[in-house]
């Protein structure tokens, strides 16, 4: 986002769909069809648009009712993550061509973009204190970008965290503290696998978070701030304290769902009562987050298809319809 652009109070009344004006596209493209190649998806923060990114190097939007394709944007190499900015109304993505780009669906263009050290970026995060500035992770360094600099001026903060591939970013207390994860996983690396770093010093926060031979392909805040999860290739959904030393959880585990080393997702209702788990074989687990208990399990019949990452995106979809339907279950 740029400095000049903020959402107001008309803005959160505004449709989705009329404001990037799309509704009278020409594409009849549907989510299922492009299913073999979908490697992330995410609803913006109006409900009505999800976004999706793939390895063909596509981000498009979608109409969550109609299902019809609002929007695509062809990159040169496969799309690692794509995230909506904070109003909802731009996207930054990052891939295997090495870049971070802010998107603008109303604009049809790029509004920045800028290549960070550490190879190409595997994942980001909009820093909630600012909707100029993205967190950007890389090989063994976690960046901070504010898209109002120059490209050339570089990164506002690097976090050297010599994790490997970052997996995912998280943002604590507003922004404040950074949580990393990595998939350098080894018995004298327990530093890597999980770290959180104070933002304003670049300085790390934490030692030796989780000791297990696991990475932690996901990361989420558990409302109201107070702890954040953490999706283990162990098969469990681990919890950790927000607030130093973030101590891990041992008492409490959500398990039940096949993670099997696929980038498989978790998240929360928005009053943080239930926590719903992606799974690698296409069945979502929505599990009670005070007592770890299972409380849902859905099927996904596009699991039953032989494709490589159909499972795990499967498992996503079923949350991204579960997440709006959440808040009526509680």
């Amino acid at each position: 986002m740029c400095a000049s652009e903020s959402s107001s109070d008309d803005d959160t009344t505004l449709s989705s769909a009329d404001y990037f004006n799309l509704n009278d596209t020409d594409w009849d493209e549907r989510l299922q069809e492009s299913a073999d190649r979908e490697y992330d998806q995410l609803r913006t923060p109006f409900g009505e648009l999800l976004l999706s990114s793939s390895l063909d190097g596509c981000v498009k939007l979608w109409h969550t009712t109609t299902g019809r394709c609002l929007y695509i944007r062809q990159a040169g190499q496969g799309i690692r993550c794509a995230r909506f900015t904070l109003c909802g109304r731009k996207v930054f993505r990052c891939g295997w061509d090495g870049q971070l780009v802010l998107l603008d669906p109303a604009g049809d263009g790029a509004v920045f973009a800028c290549t960070p050290d550490g190879g190409p970026p595997s994942c980001l995060r909009p820093d909630p204190s600012n909707e100029a500035q993205v967190f950007v992770g890389c090989r063994d360094v976690a960046q901070l970008w504010d898209t109002r600099r120059p490209a050339d001026a570089g990164p506002v903060r690097c976090f050297q965290a010599r994790c490997g591939d970052m997996l995912d970013l998280l943002p604590l207390h507003g922004g404040l503290e950074l949580a990393c994860s990595g998939d350098l996983v080894a018995r004298d690396s327990c530093c890597a696998a999980l770290s959180v770093w104070d933002v304003a010093s670049g300085a790390p926060l934490s030692a030796q978070l989780y000791q297990e031979r696991y990475t932690l392909p996901c990361l989420e805040e558990l409302p109201p701030g107070n702890a954040f999860l953490a999706q283990s290739n162990g098969n469990y959904v681990a919890m950790f304290d927000a607030a130093r030393p973030y101590r891990l959880n041992k008492k409490l585990r959500y398990e039940g769902h096949t993670v099997g080393g696929h980038a498989v997702r978790c998240s929360t209702s928005l009053d943080g009562v239930l926590l719903c788990s992606g799974d690698a074989e296409g069945v979502a687990h929505v599990y009670k987050v005070r007592s770890g208990v299972v409380a849902s399990v859905v099927q996904c019949q596009e699991a039953r298809q032989s494709h490589t990452h159909t499972g795990t995106r499967a498992g996503q979809d079923c949350w991204l319809w579960l997440r709006g339907r959440l808040r009526p279950l509680v």
